[in-house]
């Protein structure tokens, strides 16, 4: 080879031409580890095509100080304007795998590659960091969860706030998805699906102290993020789309749970609430469940007297009030209702503890029932002579003595002869009292039961007549026909 000027043998140049391959090569390496961004900076995509809910994933106490993020189609980083639904990018990255870190001096928010690059540094509190993935309805996975929309960091006090940020839709396929099975019947999904969404609608806002609409807790709704959402779920949602529950022209508050007895319980009962402010979430006769059938349908617990004390001294608000074991329970209910309104709990010192309302009974004995659909019962056991153990029931308790029936007010309070096959034998206490604690339904039992919507669609009922049985006197209206605030 000759090259005019100068003579470079051909040895030399295919050294020059080495080098510089090595030189490419290596950065193609260096690159190929580096995030790629692209896109110019405050480009705007607009999130107007339905409504957006803001959902709380860690939020409070259960804020992190890092989260892992993935994409498969890489992200677009950049702030969310709510007041105009509109996402700003700043830039893109096709990195698939990113972790948000909070600095340890809590100052500013880092995203990384999984190799520790710094991506990008957010450092205004001020204005949570956001991310989606690249591309339309690309779907985001945030610890293990998958959504589809928008994920947003915040932070303060030296954590990370997540949200969640998804189109109505999106959000009611989640929460169907995490409520009920895939495999019911269609028109009991359609149920699920309408209830949830009204109840969005109507709740929106609880959370606006927190920074977002509604959280991701069984007390607003099961979220679990949008996958993997069976096609039965996704065809009943949108089947329903836009169908709300409203009474008298607003959107009503559908309240649901697991399952309840053989009534519905009323708002009132459940929480004090005014009667004539939710007329439609009032006692509903529930006769064809098949509680037996369903999860945690029938339940039962047996607690001795001094756990039971013991559990109610250590809860908040009740510590020490009683000065030993449970002596006796009374409840009552309210005219129409299967549901314990009211439940006092007494020591044998005559200490006393009165909790009213059907919700609060059952948050109060929270580890022994599933709802306040129970009955209460105390025993005692007792030895007629030396071996034979007996357990007798405190709400038939009697035996037959010399003088005739004798019955036991207070179990194991006196030894008491009794009349058996060989002869007189004393009666006598042979340990501590226990209660047992039956009932049925799953919930505070107020407004529509999953599993009897499950049992209604099995039976071809189809969702107007199931949401029309579970909320009387309400309607099922498209959502764009009713203002909602």
């Amino acid at each position: 080879m000759k090259i005019k000027g100068n003579s470079i043998s051909k040895k030399t140049v295919m050294r020059i031409i080495a080098a510089i391959l090595a030189i490419f090569f290596i950065l193609a390496t260096f690159i190929s580890v580096l995030p790629v961004f692209v896109g110019a900076e405050g480009e705007g995509i607009s999130y107007t095509n339905g409504r957006l809910i803001r959902v709380g994933i860690y939020y409070g106490s259960t804020a992190v100080s890092s989260i892992a993020l993935t994409s498969d189609t890489g992200f677009e980083i950049g702030t969310f304007d709510t007041a105009t639904s509109t996402f700003y990018k700043s830039l893109s990255c096709n990195n698939t795998a990113v972790m948000a870190v909070i600095s340890s001096d809590g100052s500013r928010i880092s995203l990384m590659t999984p190799e520790g690059a710094e991506i990008y540094s957010q450092t205004d509190a001020s204005v949570p960091l956001t991310l989606r993935g690249i591309g339309e309805n690309a779907e985001i996975t945030a610890a293990e969860n998958t959504y589809r929309g928008c994920i947003e960091l915040a932070y303060t006090e030296g954590k990370i706030r997540v949200v969640s940020i998804s189109y109505l839709e999106d959000y009611v396929k989640g929460v169907t998805a995490s409520e009920v099975y895939s495999s019911w019947p269609a028109e009991a999904l359609k149920c699920q699906a309408i209830v949830a969404r009204s109840y969005t609608l109507y709740t929106a806002g609880k959370h606006n102290s927190d920074g977002f609409d509604i959280c991701n807790k069984p007390h607003c709704q099961s979220y679990n993020g949008i996958g993997p959402v069976a096609d039965s779920i996704d065809a009943a949602v949108d089947a329903t789309k836009g169908l709300i529950v409203t009474y008298d022209g607003k959107v009503a508050l559908t309240t649901y749970c697991s399952s309840s007895g053989q009534k519905t319980e009323s708002a009132s009962s459940a929480w004090g609430s005014d009667p004539e402010a939710y007329p439609y979430l009032t006692n509903v006769d529930t006769g064809f469940n098949n509680t037996e059938d369903y999860v945690n349908g029938k339940w039962s617990y047996t607690v001795s007297a001094e756990e039971l004390a013991e559990y109610i001294n250590s809860k908040p608000n009740y510590e020490g009030i009683l000065n030993g074991p449970v002596d006796r329970i009374e409840y009552e209910r309210k005219e129409g209702s299967d549901y314990v309104y009211r439940l006092t709990v007494y020591d044998a010192f005559g200490n006393k503890i009165v909790v009213e309302k059907s919700a609060t009974v059952r948050d109060f004995l929270t580890q022994y029932c599933k709802s306040a659909c129970f009955t209460i019962s105390s025993h005692c056991p007792v030895y007629a002579g030396e071996s034979k153990e007996y357990m007798l029931d405190s709400q038939n308790m009697y035996v037959i003595t010399a003088e005739g029936e004798k019955v036991l007010s207070v179990p194991g309070s006196t030894a008491v002869e009794a009349l058996t096959a060989n002869g007189l034998k004393t009666m006598s206490s042979a340990g501590e009292k226990v209660f047992t604690i039956a009932g049925e339904g799953y919930g505070h039992g107020v407004g529509m039961s999953q599993y009897g919507a499950m049992t209604l669609a099995e039976n071809g009922y189809d969702f107007n007549y199931i949401i029309g049985l579970y909320y009387p006197g309400t309607q099922i209206v498209d959502c764009n026909s009713v203002q909602i605030n």
